[in-house]
């Protein structure tokens, strides 16, 4: 009896010691260290100035910015608040920009899927809304040409080769610079005359 108890003891140990060599063999093989992957977020973080030095005089309440991937597709559209830019999440990849402005009543824009024809414009109206007249004066349109908004200010501008690059940089960094693109013209009209019970007046060019 004493010699079985014996040796159930001797195989119990021999068992215990097998599984502590099992789990001590998976303790080890569990700390092995492997490479991290960390993969590139799918857009930079990209800081866009906007350089008023071509147009000193401009004052406006914010900027839009389109971007036209290189190789195709929709563009993308930022607004930015104030004259000085801001940061915005953009895509990895190469870019045509189109920006100006976005504070404007009169301007509209069309054919903006594309770089190559995108397009500012402001509607069509009368002579006589312009005068804010009924009727449109006898005379003042004769060949009854098409008549469009004067537009206002418009600031902006467009830039190709910007290239968004997986380089390791935290933050890109994009300087667009800003010009005036509507022109302003000043008249003086003199040696009107009988104009003296004429309350207001307006003109057409």
């Amino acid at each position: 009896m004493r010699t079985t108890t014996m040796r159930m003891m001797r195989t119990m140990r021999a068992v215990a010691a097998a599984l502590m060599a099992a789990l001590m063999a998976g303790t080890l093989s569990s700390c092995e260290h492997k490479e991290l992957c960390h993969p590139s977020p799918p857009t930079a973080e990209v800081r866009v100035l906007f350089d008023w030095s071509g147009a000193p005089e401009a004052r406006v309440e914010g900027m839009s910015v389109y971007l036209f991937p290189e190789g195709g597709g929709e563009p993308l559209r930022y607004d930015f608040a104030g004259m000085e830019g801001g940061t915005a999440k953009v895509p990895w990849g190469d870019y045509k920009a189109i920006y100006m402005n976005n504070d404007t009543e009169t301007i509209l824009f069309r054919n903006t899927g594309q770089y190559e024809s995108f397009e500012i414009y402001t509607r069509p109206t009368s002579l006589a809304e312009m005068l804010a007249s009924r009727s449109e004066p006898r005379g003042a349109n004769p060949e009854k040409a098409p008549v469009a908004l004067a537009p206002e200010a418009v600031w902006g501008g467009s830039r190709g080769g910007i290239r968004l690059a997986r380089n390791g940089a935290e933050t890109h960094e994009i300087v667009l610079p800003v010009f005036p693109r509507v022109c302003s013209y000043s008249f003086e009209v003199l040696n009107v005359e009988n104009l003296k019970y004429v309350q207001e007046a307006g003109a057409s060019l």
